[in-house]
């Protein structure tokens, strides 16, 4: 089945084996190349076999009526050809689209078998529309539907031609008002989420939300080659990929390329080297590595293990590249290797420790339930500790700062902050006698926690990206 855009016509002649003469027109170059298609693979074309009106073999029809066309084909394997018992066109859906339905309708005879296996059942559920159709979008549909029929029992070709003209503006008046029912829709799904991240209803907010989402569609687009030829290997196609970025990434140079003139002044920039402070504010943190071994040994690592660990790290050398020349190698003995695929479960290990040495035995966190706390949220270098009031906050930094020294690790304080929710303290959180910078909100992991301790910030936010989404597609 297809839409080929191929006319075979009634012609038949040198392709009586995969067609007869009940086609409608004349073959076109398309029709062509599809009946030796079917040439190949041994196919059958349906629609040029039974006989029927004119009207019943037409699948398409110009937006004005003026042409029609039969463009989609049904075809069958020569050896089921005695099971294909009729081919012919329905014109009565009245889907809004400019071709018609075709149906086939077959005989088989299938082969009985010895034993009885458990028969499943088909269940077949009467078509509903969407919930967020209003009764007025329904009468329009029935109108259309009305304006469909009249269409195709047109007599004449000036009655046709107005019916058509009436059908469209049926057409039209029912996209816009289904469009609007939709956004309709939409902003009262919008205003119940709202309320409900207001009112703290969570599960209402959640399944709101998955509503307005919507069922992920993965869409699979066909991959072609260079002269426009579909691919259907899985291995071609990868391949195709890598011949169209590496074209597209690795442009040839200009054949003529412009003139650029040297600024008159230089900018005022500092080319002075940097500081020591500079440097350690924009290093990687770098964990002390004897430190990092006793930790794999404390959480059962086994000394295997360990030692094929450290050979990694040792003789670990750099060089510095200076105006195209390399440095002399120097060895590097603290900090996890970048790139390296084990160098994030280090790093999360030794944060672990970190962490759970600074808060174990205080109780400097927030109640969670009747017998535990919660005291940090962890995920990698990304940590927020909470509390109730500033003084646990303040002894609970100041551990984690004093831990994170033993192991190789601080707390930057420029890129830390603090964020107070419904309290009126003013006191500032101090990182090595350096006051954190007080924030309304920030986003932490993608989502926006305000001064207000709510979620209406981030579902605004949420509401406000699908906006732009919307607008922008």
């Amino acid at each position: 089945m297809g839409d080929a855009n191929a006319k075979v016509g009634s012609d038949n002649i040198s392709y009586e084996e995969v067609m007869g003469k009940q086609g409608l027109g004349v073959m076109n170059d398309n029709g062509e190349r599809f009946a030796d298609f079917c040439c190949l693979n041994d196919l059958v074309i349906g629609g040029a076999i039974f006989p029927h009106k004119d009207i019943h073999k037409a699948t398409w029809v110009s937006p004005d009526g003026g042409t029609e066309n039969q463009i989609d084909h049904i075809c069958i394997s020569r050896k089921f050809r005695r099971s294909l018992q009729d081919v012919r066109v329905f014109r009565g859906a009245d889907i809004g689209s400019d071709h018609h339905l075709v149906i086939a309708t077959f005989q088989l005879k299938l082969k009985r078998y010895s034993r009885n296996p458990t028969t499943k059942r088909l269940i077949f559920q009467d078509y509903k529309h969407k919930d967020w159709i209003s009764q007025e979008s329904l009468n329009r549909l029935s109108e259309r539907r009305e304006k469909k029929a009249a269409v195709n029992n047109s007599r004449t070709r000036n009655e046709k031609e107005s019916a058509q003209r009436e059908y469209s503006d049926a057409a039209k008046e029912v996209k816009r008002s289904i469009k609007n029912d939709k956004e309709a829709f939409t902003n009262e799904l919008a205003e119940r989420a709202e309320k409900a991240a207001q009112g703290g209803h969570t599960r209402t907010l959640y399944e709101t939300t998955k509503v307005l989402a919507g069922k992920r569609k993965n869409t699979e687009m066909p991959v072609k080659d260079a002269e426009g030829n579909t691919i259907f290997s899985q291995e071609l196609q990868m391949t195709r990929w890598v011949e169209h970025f590496e074209s597209l990434l690795n442009r040839p140079p200009p054949i003529e390329p412009p003139e650029i003139l040297p600024a008159r002044n230089d900018l005022d920039i500092n080319c002075e080297p940097p500081t020591l402070e500079e440097i350690e504010n924009a290093a990687f943190d770098s964990i002390d590595r004897n430190t990092l071994w006793k930790l794999l040994r404390h959480y059962g690592i086994p000394p295997k293990i360990l030692t094929l660990i450290q050979k990694m790290y040792d003789g670990t050398s750099c060089k510095v590249l200076l105006e195209g020349r390399l440095t002399d190698s120097f060895e590097i003995k603290t900090g996890v290797r970048q790139g390296c695929l084990l160098s994030p479960f280090l790093f999360i290990l030794a944060v672990d420790w970190l962490m759970k040495e600074s808060t174990s035995g205080s109780r400097n966190g927030i109640q969670w339930t009747l017998w535990t706390q919660l005291d940090d949220l962890d995920f990698a270098d990304d940590i927020a500790l909470v509390s109730h009031n500033h003084s646990q906050m303040q002894d609970m930094t100041s551990t984690v700062n004093q831990l994170s020294g033993s192991i190789g690790l601080r707390i930057h304080p420029g890129q830390s902050k603090m964020l107070k929710i419904k309290t009126e303290d003013t006191q500032a959180i101090t990182v090595g006698g350096k006051p954190l910078e007080f924030v309304e909100n920030f986003t932490y992991l993608g989502s926006v926690i305000d001064h207000s301790g709510g979620t209406a910030a981030d579902v605004s936010l949420e509401w406000q990206r699908r906006e732009h989404i919307q607008n922008s597609g």
